[in-house]
């Protein structure tokens, strides 16, 4: 229940921040004399900062390309190890690192939230560590037939 009403939240917001994107560019058009009048550039202003707020995000990149350690910068290379249907396992490492150097696993929070937000942790770990993290899909858009999530994910 809980789910289908954050959902439906979601999805109105979509649809209020476009129209307050719309509301905005016609409080803004120079043909318009809405605009000029009285608060027209303040209500303008409101509607942009709420349209920016409330609208949907992509996902970003980790785009960690070099790591600093002990005064020398060394590459980084990002690889995509393993592919499931809930998600993908990264691995990132970085030139001139020990062959025995530990492997570390971080398990990003499954809450609907992209892995790049701990972009600062792996960059951290990987001056000396090779660093694997769980990189998740939004379920919504698993397909049914792809199948339950569990431990074997």
């Amino acid at each position: 229940m809980l789910y289908h009403a954050h959902e439906m939240q979601r999805a109105w917001m979509t649809s209020a921040s476009a129209l307050a994107s719309m509301g905005a560019e016609m409080l803004t058009n120079p043909a318009l004399p809405f605009g000029y009048m009285g608060f027209g550039p303040t209500i303008a202003s409101a509607l942009e900062v709420f349209a920016h707020a409330t609208a949907p995000r992509g996902k970003p990149e980790f785009d960690i390309h070099s790591v600093e350690v002990d005064g020398k910068h060394h590459t980084v290379t990002e690889a995509t190890v393993m592919r499931k249907a809930f998600g993908d396992l990264l691995r990132f490492t970085r030139d001139d690192l020990p062959e025995n150097a530990p492997k570390l696993l971080i398990v990003a929070p499954m809450s609907g939230h992209f892995a790049t937000l701990l972009r600062g942790t792996v960059a951290k770990m990987i001056e000396r560590h090779e660093v694997y993290i769980t990189d998740w899909a939004d379920a919504r858009m698993v397909p049914l037939h792809e199948g339950t999530f569990d431990l074997d994910d």
